[in-house]
């Protein structure tokens, strides 16, 4: 699954006339506005991603996002920006419920499962199957959340590790439709320039 931004210019109805009556001056004037577009786009959501739309951690999705090559035919430019790699792009754009795949539950890292930029540092599967290799002697699960455990008795020191859900409901963040909206005005005004208006 990706998340696919196309810009673009078909040449149909007025444009295309206006393109044709011109030559080629004017079709590599529009090429240069969907070009520069395309930046902006990319740029755009490349700020977002890392400047607070989403709490940066790995930086996976914002390294996802690419401008690729512009394609041109006789009756059309065309200039696409795409994460073509990262399936949680699309539902962190738009929003949506995630539910577990392959278990009963989602396991949610709590802060002693997390690294300093919110990373999870192994799964609960892997604190279960060899809790001494993240510090615990045991873990047990009690209040729909894991727990690890070190020491014994009533020395025993009890940590909340994963919160466990059936479902999870991610809010939109609009990465993408609100960079689309900020340079959409650009682009018109490029347009313009390009066909001598």
């Amino acid at each position: 699954m990706s998340t696919t931004v196309e810009i673009g210019w078909e040449g149909i109805g007025e444009l295309r006339a206006r393109i044709a009556s011109r030559g080629l001056r004017a079709r590599g004037l529009l090429r240069k506005a969907i070009t520069d577009t395309q930046l902006d786009l990319y740029n755009g959501i490349i700020d977002k991603l890392s400047g607070g739309v989403l709490k940066r951690r790995t930086g996976t999705l914002s390294r996802s996002f690419r401008p690729y090559p512009i394609q041109e035919s006789k009756d059309a430019i065309t200039a696409i920006v795409a994460s073509s790699n990262v399936e949680y792009a699309p539902i962190q754009e738009r929003g949506g419920t995630i539910y577990p795949r392959t278990s009963q539950f989602l396991t949610i890292p709590l802060d002693a499962m997390l690294t300093e930029r919110g990373v999870a540092r192994g799964s609960a599967r892997d604190v279960i199957s060899d809790p001494s290799a993240y510090g615990f002697t045991g873990t047990f699960f009690r209040f729909g959340m894991l727990f690890g455990v070190t020491g014994a008795g009533l020395n025993a020191d009890i940590t909340p590790l994963f919160l466990l859900r059936s479902s999870v409901t991610i809010p939109a963040h609009w990465f993408v439709r609100d960079t689309i909206r900020e340079v959409e005005e650009a682009f018109r005004t490029r347009v313009e320039a390009a066909m001598g208006n």
